[in-house]
């Protein structure tokens, strides 16, 4: 990725001082492709970028596709990861699909939910 950008002005965000960029970034393999962005590094924070404005081009292939996308970083802390960050929760259990995680189970289950939601019911618990 190549990404160039240039100060615009300062701003505040969250009560964190920052710079304020317009930036143009793009693949080195599609240079023609550039997309803009603002963006705002939070000079208390070692030049985090807290927040980030992108203009999303529209795609035609998806109505009501494009407009502009903020991202916005809060509750940052700075240094280094513990170990403890990576543990597997003791609650954790292993499931075999996405339905399984939505609670609804296998395929069959789907057909049994979608009789039941016509009926007003709720669907069956895991």
């Amino acid at each position: 990725m190549v990404f160039d950008k240039t100060k615009v002005g300062t701003d505040t965000v969250d009560g964190h001082p920052c710079i304020k960029y317009d930036a143009v970034f793009y693949r080195k393999s599609k240079p023609g492709e550039k997309h803009k962005a603002t963006i705002w590094e939070a000079q208390d924070l070692k030049n985090f970028v807290i927040q980030t404005e992108v203009t999303v081009p529209s795609n035609p292939n998806y109505q009501g596709s494009g407009g502009r996308m903020i991202m916005k970083f809060k509750n940052i802390r700075l240094g280094a990861a513990t170990a403890s960050m990576f543990e597997v929760p003791g609650n954790y259990r292993k499931v075999n699909s996405v339905q399984e995680v939505m609670g609804v189970g296998g395929m069959g289950n789907i057909n049994e939910m979608m009789k039941q939601m016509q009926k007003g019911q709720r669907p069956p618990k895991p």
